[in-house]
């Protein structure tokens, strides 16, 4: 049996917190289904910083909030041909006790991040891009930022239970059936964008989609091989 890989990029833009004025907030990336795929998508997207560092004299990290719109717009066009993904979050719909403690937003986050891993997987699952019973292995990249330490479990633990068993609520007597019934394999690293271009290519998509909903511009969010979660 061939063991499938799924390679995923995430950032996040906007603020959790109930006192902000934007309540939105997104987590958002891209997905590959193969090495190959990410290693093709990260010679791209090099390329194209190459080529505005030359036009523009800058050396710094492209960074969506400190760049022009032109340079934003080649960065997003040239991931065009890779599946994105993205959850968008209205915060004035969470419960003030999640927001009110830097642990329990931390641990949202996680279930955010969870979510919109498993939802992603099933998609590819539905369009016949992954299969539910081969072997896979899920590699998936965050930015940086604290970790939720308040709940049972921590985010690779949390997603690969989600993934292989599925999830029993007890309390209200759900059930969320597994997705793989074959060997998974999940790790979960955390990346500095500096240091890694399709990071910072997660940067540009999760600024883009959160702009989309401040200015309630549907159209920058449409898009090819794109697939949106909506929470709560």
């Amino acid at each position: 049996m061939t063991e499938q890989t799924v390679i995923i990029y995430l950032d996040d833009s906007g603020v959790l917190d109930s006192n902000h004025p934007v309540k939105h907030f997104v987590y958002a990336g891209y997905i590959f289904i193969s090495k190959d795929e990410k290693d093709y998508a990260k010679r791209r997207y090099i390329s194209t910083i190459k080529n505005i560092r030359r036009s523009s004299g800058r050396v710094d990290e492209l960074k969506a909030a400190k760049i022009s719109i032109k340079s934003k717009r080649k960065l997003y066009q040239v991931m065009k041909p890779f599946h994105s993904i993205a959850a968008h979050v209205w915060t004035d719909k969470i419960y003030e006790s999640i927001l009110s403690n830097n642990l329990s937003k931390h641990r949202y986050k996680d279930y955010v991040v969870k979510m919109l891993v498993k939802k992603s997987l099933k998609n590819l699952i539905d369009k016949e891009l992954i299969k539910s019973d081969d072997d896979i292995n899920i590699i998936l990249n965050v930015d940086e930022q604290p970790t939720s330490s308040d709940g049972f479990y921590g985010l690779r633990e949390s997603i690969y239970e989600e993934l292989k068993f599925g999830i029993t609520n007890w309390d209200y007597g759900s059930v969320r059936p597994p997705l793989f019934t074959a060997e998974v394999k999940v790790s979960v690293h955390y990346f500095v964008s500096e240091h890694n271009y399709l990071g910072q290519s997660a940067d540009i998509i999760a600024n883009r989609i959160w702009v989309s909903y401040c200015h309630d511009d549907i159209s920058l969010r449409q898009r090819d091989k794109h697939f949106l979660l909506t929470l709560p």
